[in-house]
């Protein structure tokens, strides 16, 4: 079975390890962007082992068969770029890897001197002006994650996360509330409302806890549970019954971190009190 991260790992394997070449580009010890792509493709498994190293142009001929157009906002892990002009792209006119998260990307680059995981802006082709096209790997499905995070506070917003590690090029304020979490890099987090859809870059605070329960998951309200998180008595007739979570907010309250409204019945109850 094809894997995106035996894919990715044949590149991150060799990171430090081999040379950028155009002239000695099949391995072992150097190779350019476009055939580290391909090899990398093999081990994957989303092409035979037979197949023939190509280049950025040959890539662009799997579109609508191995490789399938998407959009910049779409790109998630194990999606391809590919840049320059169809049909003159090869050799220097184009360049192509593979992101590791929204807006980063491993790569076999002449300015690294071989394969290298960097952020995306300015290191695509784009920089040169290149037109960049984006692609999903036919058959690998959306990676959506249900995982949500509570934020008690304001945050700064940045575009990728390494401006939000380094905290510079603030571009938004992120209000407090739950939000689903489309990705990580060390300590950043991107952020968003919908669910497989990247949003913002934040780091969010050291004090911060992500939800035991997402949003969407079907929980029971335990017999044991007395009160509300608002205060409010819980009468027996809504006890040990399935709900809907709709919203997570982190609260101090008992033994929890987190309340959770349950969409049934739109009330908050602790953490403590589900199962």
């Amino acid at each position: 079975m094809a894997s995106i991260e035996a894919m990715i790992k044949w590149m991150s394997d060799r990171q430090g390890k081999v040379t950028y070449s155009m002239t000695s580009r099949n391995g072992p010890n150097s190779y350019d962007c476009s055939s580290a792509v391909y090899y990398a493709l093999i081990t994957g498994g989303f092409l035979p082992a037979n197949t023939a190293i190509g280049n950025t142009d040959s890539l662009y001929r799997l579109e609508g068969k191995l490789l399938q157009s998407i959009t910049r906002q779409q790109v998630q892990r194990g999606d391809l770029f590919v840049a320059g002009h169809k049909n003159g792209s090869g050799g220097a006119g184009g360049h192509t890897g593979i992101f590791t998260f929204h807006d980063r990307i491993i790569h076999c680059n002449y300015a690294s001197n071989g394969i290298a995981e960097t952020q995306a802006a300015g290191r695509m082709g784009d920089a040169s002006g290149l037109p960049v096209y984006y692609y999903r790997l036919v058959n690998t499905t959306s990676q959506t994650s249900t995982k949500t995070v509570s934020l008690s506070q304001n945050l700064h917003g940045f575009t990728s996360a390494d401006d939000a590690i380094q905290g510079k090029n603030v571009k938004t304020s992120v209000t407090a509330g739950t939000y689903y979490v489309f990705n990580t890099f060390k300590n950043a987090t991107n952020v968003t409302k919908q669910s497989g859809i990247p949003g913002t870059w934040v780091v969010i605070p050291a004090v911060q806890s992500e939800s035991n329960f997402q949003v969407g998951q079907t929980v029971t309200l335990l017999p044991k549970a007395t009160h509300y998180q608002t205060g409010q008595a819980i009468p027996s007739w809504v006890k040990n019954k399935k709900y809907t979570i709709s919203q997570v907010k982190q609260v101090k309250q008992s033994n929890s971190k987190q309340a959770y409204l349950l969409k049934e019945i739109m009330s908050w109850v602790l953490e403590q009190d589900l199962g």
